[in-house]
C-alpha cells in the first residue's frame, strides 16, 4: 500500500528510510515504477531530488538501484533524454548517474 503512495520525492524519501528493509521483489518493482514515475512525468521537480540527496546521501544511491531493467524501454530512454537535454547545470552529476543506470538497464 506505501509504493501507491508514493508521487513525490519526499514520499520516495520517507519510504526508502522507513521501508527500504522490505525492498525486494514486487515492492522493489513497484518502487522503481515510482521513481521512473517522478523522473518521467515530473522532471521539472529534479531539483528537490537533488535537495534531498544533499540533506540524505543515501538517496541517490536508492534512486540509482531504482533506475533499473524492470522498467519499461521508453521510460529508460527518456530518462536518458532528459538527463542528457534537460538537465539544469547544477545537477549535472546526478544527471550523469541517471543516464549512467538507465544505459546499464537497456543492456
Amino acid at each position: 500500500m506505501a509504493v501507491d503512495g508514493l508521487n513525490s520525492w519526499e514520499a520516495i524519501h520517507k519510504n526508502s528510510v522507513d521501508y527500504g528493509q522490505c525492498d525486494d521483489g514486487s515492492i522493489a518493482e513497484g518502487n522503481s515504477e515510482a521513481v521512473a514515475r517522478m523522473l518521467v512525468d515530473k522532471w521539472p521537480e529534479i531539483g528537490k531530488l537533488e535537495t534531498l540527496i544533499s540533506r540524505d546521501p543515501s538517496l541517490q544511491e536508492y534512486i540509482l538501484k531504482h533506475v533499473d531493467s524492470t522498467l519499461a524501454t521508453d521510460d529508460l530512454n527518456r530518462i536518458i533524454e532528459l538527463s542528457t537535454k534537460s538537465c539544469p547545470e547544477k545537477n549535472i552529476l546526478l544527471c550523469n548517474k541517471l543516464i549512467s543506470a538507465a544505459k546499464k538497464s537497456l543492456e
